[in-house]
């Protein structure tokens, strides 16, 4: 396997995510440049690590990928199944598990029709062995996966300002997410980047997000800490 590229863009986006997240209370812990070992060890300690006393957990993976999975920093391929079968343990069955993943799902660009420069524009791209065994279907429950790119095409990053999708997620959720739902908002999110067009070298790109997974309880809303203060002082 070719040496992936640094992902030059990646701090806007982990600054991006933190602003908003930290907006509606949550508490940010970010980790970078995890190995294979390390990234799975991460995910399966959550409840060792940080207890089970909230309501919702978001997994943001920013990374290089391949269709069907992503890339550590060690070069090693981790599949969207291992990352689901490893957060959806027992311990955290009734909490809402949101992973958004920014990462290539193959080498395919999306084309688009109407051409607008941008020089800074990149992408996201170049087996599975120990898979868990689950005994108990239920901790599969209440998780959603949101994908950048459908399977097999390319993501788009911007090498200053960010990913497309990534400051589409934070847009999007600044913007409406003490307004509307969850799901209503990645319905937005969906629908704006359709809407995105760019190039790269003289080929004219577009990217549309995906959900992969939608197996939560109900829909739910984000709340902006700012208003819960209020409330409680009316």
């Amino acid at each position: 396997m070719s040496k992936c590229e640094a992902r030059f863009g990646t701090n806007a986006d982990c600054i991006s995510l933190s602003k908003t997240f930290q907006a509606f209370g949550f508490k940010i812990y970010q980790l970078e440049n995890l190995k294979k070992t390390e990234m799975i060890d991460k995910i399966k300690n959550i409840p060792n690590e940080h207890g089970i006393s909230y309501d919702c957990l978001f997994l943001c993976i920013l990374s290089h990928g391949y269709k069907g999975g992503i890339i550590t920093s060690d070069e090693k391929e981790v599949s969207l199944e291992m990352i689901e079968r490893t957060l959806c343990c027992m311990e955290l069955k009734n909490i809402i598990k949101i992973v958004i993943i920014q990462a290539c799902q193959g080498k395919t660009c999306g084309s688009i029709y109407i051409q607008k420069d941008s020089n800074y524009l990149t992408t996201d791209g170049i087996c599975d062995p120990s898979i868990p065994v689950s005994e108990d279907i239920r901790q599969f429950e209440n998780f959603f996966m949101f994908m950048s790119t459908i399977q097999g095409f390319v993501s788009i990053r911007h090498k200053e300002e960010g990913s497309w999708f990534i400051q589409e997620v934070c847009k999007i959720f600044q913007t409406y997410g003490s307004q509307i739902t969850f799901l209503e908002c990645v319905r937005e999110i969906m629908t704006s980047m359709r809407k995105k067009q760019g190039t790269i070298g003289k080929s004219q790109v577009a990217q549309l997000s995906e959900i992969r997974q939608d197996r939560l309880y109900s829909d739910f809303q984000l709340k902006n800490i700012v208003e819960r203060k209020e409330k409680e002082y009316d």
